[in-house]
């Protein structure tokens, strides 16, 4: 061989990584983790406006959230 040769033997995957690869395809397809995955990345977004913009982005999403606090006390005094 020469030093500008390469070896083109193709070795399979061993039982262990195609087992580990059909858990996390299994585990990424839940509605769990599309639904964590999609608070953790709601809560980044909202860390980075915090960084970037400071206390204007965290009063602006606390605004934004009184409503939803009336009506779910309003739903809770009714009994629903």
């Amino acid at each position: 061989m020469t030093t500008y040769s390469t070896n083109t033997t193709v070795r399979p995957a061993s039982p262990l990584m195609e087992k580990s690869k059909a858990r996390v395809t299994a585990v990424t397809q839940s509605l769990e983790f599309k639904v964590l995955t999609g608070l953790l990345m709601v809560l980044m977004l909202w860390g980075a406006a915090i960084a970037t913009f400071g206390y204007i982005a965290f009063i602006t999403v606390m605004l934004a959230l009184v409503p939803t606090a009336f009506v779910l006390l309003i739903l809770i005094t009714v009994g629903k």
